[in-house]
Order: C-alpha cells, then sequence, then structure tokens
C-alpha cells in the first residue's frame, strides 16, 4: 500500500526513481490524489539523497509530472483552474526548469530531454506564456528534428496565440502554421501520448472551418520582404530575426524576413474625451527603449575589441585580465535598459487598470500583489485575461532583495538580480573569455565587486532581451483584450484612437 510506505531505502537508486514514475502515472490513471501527494513526498525526500545526475535529472521529471496530475485531477474543468497564482503549477514548471538545467539531463534519453522541454512548453503555453511555449517546442525540435508531441503541441499553442492577435494576416499566417504542424503530428498516431491525437484533430477541425480552402492550399511566403541595402543594418536584421527579438509575431515563427519590424502596437484604444493616449505613449517609449537596449546587444555582439572611445583611454592593469571596454560597457547598457523597461511595463499596468498603486511603489516583481507582497490582488485573481496572465508568470521569473527565493520560479534568477545590482550600483568585472592564469581573481572583502565572463554576460543579457520581448507581446495582447471586452455604450464620453 503506497500510502503505508515511509522511505525507499530498501531499493537501489534507480529502483526508488523506477517506482515513483510508474506509480504517478498509475495513481494519475486510477485518479488517486492521495497516492500522487504521498509519492510526490518521498519523491523529495530521495532525490537529496541520490548520487546519479541522471537520476536526479529523472526525479525533478517525475515531481513535475506529479504535480500536473493532481492539477488536471483536482481542477480541470473547474472556475479555480484559472486563478492566477497557483503553488501547483508553480511546482510543475520550476521542477521542469530544474530537470533542464541540471548537470545530468544530458544523460538522459534524447526521447526524455523532448519531453521535458514539451511538457514545460505546455505549460508554459496554459498559463499564458505562449511566445515562451513556441521556444520550448523549438528547443525539443532541435533535439529531435520530428518530435510528434512538440510538433502537435506547438500547433495547439500557435491557435491560441492566433486568437489573441486582432491583426487579421497575423492571425492567418499562425493558423496555417498551426494547420501545417497538427497535420504533420497527426501523421504519427502511434507517438502521440495519452489523448493528443484526439486533442489535436479536434482542434485541426476547428481550424478547417476558420481558413478558406485556397488559403490552406497556398504556400506562405514569408521570406520575399526584402531587407536593408545597407549592409549594417542588414546585418542588424538578420541578427534580430535569428534570435527572434522582433516585437512581431511572425518572428516567432522563425527567422522570415517578413518579420524584420517591430510593427505590433495596440489594435485601438478607447480613452476620455480630451484624455491625453497616455497608454500608447508608454508603449511608444517601452519599444523605443527596448530597440536601443537591443541595438546595445547587437553592437556587443558584432562590435570589435578596438572601440574609437577606448583609444585615448589610458586605465592602471591590474593584472586580473579583466575587459574595460567600451564593448563591455554595452553589456551593461543594454542589461540596465532591459531591467527598466519591465518596471515600466508594471507602470503601464497600474495606469491602465486603474490599480492606484503609488509610483514609488510599483514593480514589475509587486505589482500583482497586496502589501504583504503573497496575497494576489482581487483584481488579477478574478481576471480572465490569457495575456495578462502569462505577464503575471513571466514575473515570477525575477528576484527581488525582499524576495523569499522559493517564491521564484526561475532557478537562476537570484544571480541575474545579484549581477543586476552590481552593474548599477558596485562593480562587476567582466573578464575577458579564455583561459586565464591559475591564481584566483580577488574579490574586496566587502563583497563590492562579482565576476563574470564576457561570454557569460552576453548569454545572460540575450536571454533577459527575450523575457523583455514577451512581456512587451504580453502587455499589448493583454490591454487589447481588454479593450475588447469594453462595451461600446459607456455612459462616459469616449473617443476611439486610431489603430498603430
Amino acid at each position: 500500500m503506497i500510502l503505508t510506505i515511509e522511505n525507499l531505502r530498501s531499493r537501489d537508486e534507480a529502483q526508488q526513481v523506477d517506482y515513483i514514475g510508474e506509480n504517478l502515472d498509475k495513481a494519475f490513471d486510477e485518479g488517486k490524489v492521495p497516492f500522487l501527494e504521498h509519492l510526490l513526498v518521498l519523491a523529495e525526500n530521495i532525490v537529496t539523497e541520490l548520487e546519479s545526475e541522471k537520476l536526479i535529472t529523472r526525479v525533478f521529471y517525475n515531481v513535475s509530472n506529479g504535480y500536473s496530475y493532481i492539477r488536471k485531477l483536482s481542477r480541470a474543468g473547474k472556475k479555480d483552474d484559472w486563478q492566477f497564482d497557483q503553488e501547483i503549477l508553480f511546482k510543475e514548471v520550476f521542477y521542469l526548469r530544474k530537470a533542464i538545467q541540471s548537470v545530468g539531463f544530458s544523460e538522459v534519453e534524447r526521447e526524455r530531454q523532448c519531453q521535458i522541454y514539451t511538457n514545460l512548453g505546455n505549460t508554459f503555453s496554459y498559463i499564458g506564456r505562449f511566445v515562451d511555449a513556441l521556444e520550448m517546442y523549438d528547443c525539443a525540435l532541435q533535439i529531435i528534428q520530428g518530435f510528434p508531441m512538440a510538433i502537435g503541441n506547438k500547433g495547439y499553442s500557435l491557435f491560441y496565440y492566433a486568437r489573441a492577435t486582432h491583426n487579421e494576416d497575423h492571425r492567418a499566417i499562425l493558423l496555417h502554421k498551426a494547420r501545417t504542424y497538427l497535420l504533420h503530428a497527426l501523421n504519427f498516431p502511434t507517438l502521440l501520448e495519452g489523448d493528443a491525437e484526439k486533442g489535436f484533430t479536434e482542434l485541426l477541425d476547428n481550424i478547417e472551418k476558420i481558413l478558406s480552402d485556397e488559403f490552406k492550399k497556398s504556400t506562405l511566403t514569408l521570406d520575399d520582404f526584402k531587407l536593408s541595402s545597407y549592409e549594417p543594418a542588414r546585418n542588424y536584421q538578420l541578427w534580430c530575426l535569428r534570435h527572434r527579438l522582433y516585437i512581431n509575431p511572425i518572428n516567432d515563427l522563425g527567422a522570415h524576413t517578413i518579420a524584420s519590424h517591430d510593427v505590433l502596437n495596440l489594435h485601438s484604444l478607447m480613452v476620455k474625451i480630451k484624455d491625453p493616449p497616455i497608454i500608447i505613449d508608454y508603449i511608444n517609449l517601452i519599444k523605443q527603449e527596448y530597440s536601443s537596449a537591443r541595438y546595445f546587444l547587437f553592437q556587443y555582439d558584432s562590435g570589435e575589441e578596438d572601440s574609437i572611445p577606448d583609444r585615448d583611454l589610458v586605465l592602471l592593469d591590474t593584472n586580473q585580465y579583466l575587459l574595460f571596454s567600451h564593448r563591455a560597457e554595452l553589456l551593461k547598457y543594454s542589461l540596465r535598459g532591459l531591467y527598466s523597461i519591465l518596471d515600466k511595463i508594471a507602470f503601464t499596468i497600474n495606469k491602465y487598470w486603474n490599480l492606484e498603486i503609488p509610483d514609488s511603489k510599483v514593480t514589475f516583481r509587486t505589482i500583482w500583489f497586496e502589501k504583504d507582497r503573497r496575497t494576489l490582488k482581487p483584481f488579477f485573481k478574478d481576471s480572465d485575461n490569457w495575456a495578462l496572465r502569462g505577464l503575471f508568470w513571466l514575473s515570477r521569473d525575477f528576484f527581488e532583495k525582499q524576495d523569499d527565493f522559493q517564491s521564484v520560479l526561475e532557478p537562476q534568477a537570484k544571480e541575474l538580480a545579484l549581477i543586476r545590482n552590481f552593474v548599477e550600483h558596485k562593480s562587476l568585472k567582466v573578464k575577458r573569455n579564455g583561459p586565464t592564469p591559475e591564481f584566483r581573481l580577488y574579490e574586496s572583502e566587502d563583497k563590492s565587486s562579482y565576476s563574470i565572463t564576457a561570454s557569460d554576460l552576453q548569454k545572460k543579457v540575450l536571454k533577459l532581451s527575450k523575457l523583455v520581448r514577451s512581456a512587451i507581446i504580453y502587455l499589448i495582447y493583454s490591454i487589447d483584450y481588454a479593450e475588447s471586452t469594453i462595451s461600446k455604450n459607456e455612459s462616459a464620453p469616449i473617443i476611439l484612437s486610431r489603430k498603430m
């Protein structure tokens, strides 16, 4: 009897992990939530004792599945399934990320790696992080190109991405691609798990009714848009497309030249007569600052060590192999700019939804909560705004000094926050890439400096730029959704702003 088992120490490591995985699946099939809860306790106990890194990765995957099973059995189809802040969802995502970032991830079977990425994509899509979901599916497809569950779920996510947009051209392209992915996945029914085949088929039938026969038969031409003839500008466009950094939904389909513009704007905005379009001003500022921060990162990525600002600059050599250069500062400028955008997004949320939070108290991490930083504000608790839900969950990727780290969704969030703090207030030492002498770089005793290689800092800033891009897209779509629900018979005099 599972509920009577106190520990699994009588089994070897592999048997313990197998027992957890097999019985979690069995308990889910039988609908036994108490069994699932007890198995999760056993799993979280054994993971601290395992020596095999591969087995630790498998346990993280199993634990995430367990929380997913409990959520589906307890909440699926019920009103509280839509609640923004769910501890069970938090753990579901957290343990999948722990699995991906674990040492043993590279040692588990390629199919298991694909399953982990696909599961994370599915959960991201469910919580409204549909942009980030597509990246997870693509990570799976980089491991196994034709992995049917990733392909089918990518089509599933694109369908709902299309529903979020008010741009008819974007919607048609996203639906066309969704249909292609669903058809491909359904060609391999024996490789689809659970009720995926049924779900993919039903969604495909829905798309078939939406798209015209002529459009379904057409071949999308997404790469016939001419890029700049000026080589530096073209290189920048290609770099943005390759990293999927344009504020353009079509860029999430790949490096297609048609997506080489930051075209996404509010579909429309209703304001009181004589009121300035403040929200549009905020969106414009956010997009402009993002474009500049993104360009700083590009300049670092494509620049040369010998920059003009450095040529007449005389510095003392401390023999630490540090990188003091204008190019290194570009990474810091980019990081600063990207972080500041997040608080501007929070400021926009505060103004648009009239949350009445004092400006000095507005931050991206805390705007969702009451003063205790734990209780969700009633407005968000009862909201059915999918993109706003995604924005909330994206905020959980960030860490602030006052946070309990266990409340942060991204395992590496604390380090990124630490780097930001040293960039803003102390000394961030950017080390040169490549081998350095064996002696240790000295750090000040008062912890006023922090060291990181240029390549590591570049990766973190690139990741941050992707997160901020996602946040901007979620913000725009969340306001679009809110605008679509406003009654056209409001008593206050209002006008419809022009489309941008």
